[in-house]
């Protein structure tokens, strides 16, 4: 009801109509940087009640502490095998208790961790090793036998968690 008023500066919509779409799409979030999801774990551990459960497999149970104290070892194990940033973690084993904190802890380490399924032809698990040159391949005795790893790369998990103490 302004006819000299520029057509810019006309509002479309009422201004209590406005305020109210203004609310609806008042959507914008400050996002911090995103966290890993072995950060997400490592927060859990210290919010979550020290039993609360983290991990089931094959009739044991592991909580949030006590994985996240698994990680931390097996991070550190890693990097005195030499694993650095951005490197591969080959990991080749059975699914059982301990896999989720050998991947945490090659996370921890800022390494990516590369799945070889046992199950997989060892032609193909060879090429995926060639493929992606990983700084190690986790597995175990027997998997090693029956799958003939380079044993150049190879690290047993069983000589990997005999080294390990509850204070790593």
């Amino acid at each position: 009801e302004q006819p000299d008023m520029p057509i810019q500066q006309l509002g479309l919509i009422p201004p209590v109509e406005q305020v109210r779409l203004d609310k609806a799409n008042a959507t914008t979030v400050n996002h911090e940087e995103p966290l890993g999801i072995h950060e997400c774990i490592a927060l859990a551990a210290k919010q979550q009640p020290r039993g609360k459960t983290a991990v089931v497999a094959g009739g044991r149970s592991m909580s949030y502490v006590e994985l996240q104290e698994q990680a931390n070892r097996y991070a550190h194990q890693l990097q005195t095998q030499g694993v650095k940033p951005g490197q591969f973690v080959g990991v080749c084993l059975l699914r059982d208790i301990q896999l989720p904190a050998i991947l945490l802890g090659s996370m921890q380490c800022g390494a990516a961790s590369l799945p070889l399924d046992p199950d997989f032809p060892a032609e193909r698990l060879h090429y995926m090793i060639d493929d992606a040159q990983p700084a190690i391949v986790l597995t175990t005795q027997s998997l090693q036998e029956k799958l003939g790893f380079p044993e150049s790369s190879v690290r047993l998990l069983e000589t990997l968690t005999s080294t390990m103490t509850p204070e790593t």
